[in-house]
């Protein structure tokens, strides 16, 4: 039993049909044999009875048929009648000479073999007779013929008949008995062929349902492991042990689950870990993203102080302009002042005022340059956050940018199922690459904001300083307008130094003015700057924005992978 169990399903079902063709063989060669030996009965009887007893009844018949001639030849008188029975006569007696040949060469049993020679014998003494009878016959000595015929022929063709008759019936006798030889060999055989039949369909039905069972059940067993493992359960295992092909599918079917389980286990841990490493890069792309606010909106006070700079410097600009008309009417008020002392002293009492204005105005002057000067120190005290903000955004594109990383390493880990957040991670890696070199960019513009509003404060500075220089100066006019009015002798001495600082106020002015216009270039640079870093970090927002809805999904497609593996039972 456990050859056959352990016989592959081919040598099995080859088997079987071996076993079903020696048994249709031997129903076929008992078929054959039985035939064979009806044949060769039936052969024996047309041989060794039929053909014998047709030859006896041939004898017979031409044992009336001579008679017939030897009857016929004694009532005519006709020579050739005579001739031509004698003919018919001579024919017939050497057919019957052939038939007794024939007969004495056949396989006749004894007692036909006994009557044969008695024949024989009796058929010698009728041609005796017939012979004589013949010879008178011919002689037309038909009464004396005839007397012979009666006397010689009459009794030996009666006994030449009674033993053919004898043979007949012991042939119709020994007929019967080989008929029901015959029949009783003929059933002997149809039981056999009935037996061989039901014993060759019961052993290859038996053997056929043991090897179909030994089919089907291992595969059914297999079967309804499989459905198992098809509705998640892989704890499942194959009891089934055999070295046919069955055997090694239930084999293979354990180590299939067997890694199967590897791979889901492996599956949902990697699942796991992505799900961990989404929710860090989520964390990390919200803290990027409010970084990236703070910077948006720290840009933004930066333009607002960089366009009320641009104001104050236009408002400077407005002022000097207006010391510049004073101080020259102050130059055509001292040239007045040479041709008239009366009216020096009035347009010296005017030039007081307008002195007095003037030092109003360099005073405002003063405040505005200052107020300048500290809201670019302020707009670099910004730029400093802004530059340390895009540290910030950096060291954490970086971070982002080793998260995703590890997330395409895990993918990578998880073969096909990790494709996806291949992908994912791949753009992750990219959005932060942009974050880091929209930082750089960041950084680049707060270096050249820096660069300017130094240099905007130490033009601011040192415009502040020529404003004292034209505060001291208009001081001083002032000492001298009040040295005309105590003296006209010093008059045109005075009106010299009025002039001359009349013109040093104006180149003074001009120099003012210039550095004004000089500011307000660098604070409308500033403010453009400002302006392009508002707009790089909304677009950086915008970008952290599509990392944190990517680093979402992926933390979805984590779960759902999750809940994938949650449903197959691994222990």
């Amino acid at each position: 039993m456990n050859f056959i169990k352990n016989s592959k399903v081919s040598q099995k079902i080859f088997g079987l049909i071996i076993l079903a063709g020696i048994f249709l063989a031997a129903v076929g060669y008992a078929g054959y044999y039985s035939i064979q030996q009806l044949k060769i009965h039936s052969n024996e009887t047309y041989n060794d009875r039929l053909i014998p007893m047709q030859r006896f009844n041939q004898i017979s018949t031409n044992t009336r048929s001579v008679d017939a001639y030897i009857l016929e030849l004694m009532i005519t008188t006709d020579p050739a009648k005579n001739h031509e029975l004698k003919d018919d006569i001579e024919r017939t007696s050497k057919s019957t000479d052939e038939l007794l040949t024939n007969l004495s060469q056949s396989k006749l049993d004894e007692t036909s073999k006994e009557k044969l020679a008695s024949l024989q014998e009796q058929i010698g003494m009728y041609r005796s007779g017939r012979e004589e009878a013949l010879k008178l016959a011919i002689d037309n000595r038909n009464a004396e013929a005839y007397q012979t015929y009666l006397s010689k022929m009459v009794p030996a063709r009666d006994n030449l008949n009674k033993i053919l008759n004898d043979i007949a019936i012991y042939n119709k006798d020994l007929a019967e008995k080989t008929n029901e030889e015959s029949n009783t060999k003929s059933t002997q055989i149809i039981d056999l062929m009935i037996f061989l039949t039901v014993v060759s369909l019961v052993l290859c039905s038996g053997i056929g349902i043991l090897i179909s069972r030994m089919i089907t059940r291992p595969l059914k067993e297999v079967q309804a492991l499989m459905q198992k493992a098809k509705e998640g359960d892989l704890t499942v295992y194959g009891t089934y042990q055999s070295k046919d092909e069955i055997g090694m599918l239930t084999t293979d079917f354990n180590d299939m689950i067997v890694q199967l389980r590897g791979i889901i286990k492996q599956v949902s841990d990697n699942a796991v870990n992505l799900s961990a490493s989404a929710q860090e890069l989520s964390a990390g792309s919200e803290q990027t993203s409010q970084a990236t606010q703070h910077i948006a909106a720290a840009i933004q006070e930066v333009a607002g102080g960089a366009e009320t700079q641009v104001k104050g410097t236009e408002e400077s600009a407005r002022a000097i302009e207006e010391m510049a008309i004073g101080i020259n009417k102050i130059a055509e008020s001292s040239s007045f002042a040479a041709e008239s002392s009366n009216e020096a002293i009035k347009n010296a009492e005017n030039g007081s005022q307008i002195v007095q204005k003037a030092i109003e105005q360099m005073r405002d002057i003063h405040s505005s340059v200052g107020e300048s000067a500290e809201t670019v120190k302020q707009l670099g005290l910004r730029s400093n956050e802004i530059g340390k903000i895009v540290e910030v955004i950096t060291g954490i594109a970086a971070q982002t940018n080793l998260l995703a990383l590890n997330a395409a390493i895990e993918s990578a880990r998880a073969g096909e199922h990790g494709r996806g957040f291949a992908v994912v991670a791949d753009e992750v890696r990219k959005l932060a690459e942009q974050s880091k070199e929209s930082a750089e960019s960041i950084a680049l513009i707060i270096e050249q904001i820096q660069s300017e509003t130094s240099t905007a404060v130490a033009t601011m500075e040192k415009g502040t300083q020529d404003v004292e220089n034209g505060v001291n100066i208009v001081q001083k006019a002032e000492e001298a307008f009040e040295h005309i009015v105590q003296s006209i002798e010093n008059i045109a001495s005075e009106i010299q130094e009025v002039s001359a600082a009349s013109q040093q106020m104006a180149a003074g002015s001009e120099q003012v003015s210039a550095s004004v216009v000089e500011i307000e270039n660098s604070a409308k640079i500033s403010h453009e700057h400002s302006q392009r870093v508002a707009s790089s970090s909304e677009e950086q927002l915008a970008s952290i924005e599509e990392v944190t809805a990517s680093i979402q999904e992926l933390s979805q497609m984590a779960q759902e992978l999750q809940q994938m593996t949650s449903r197959f039972i691994l222990r």
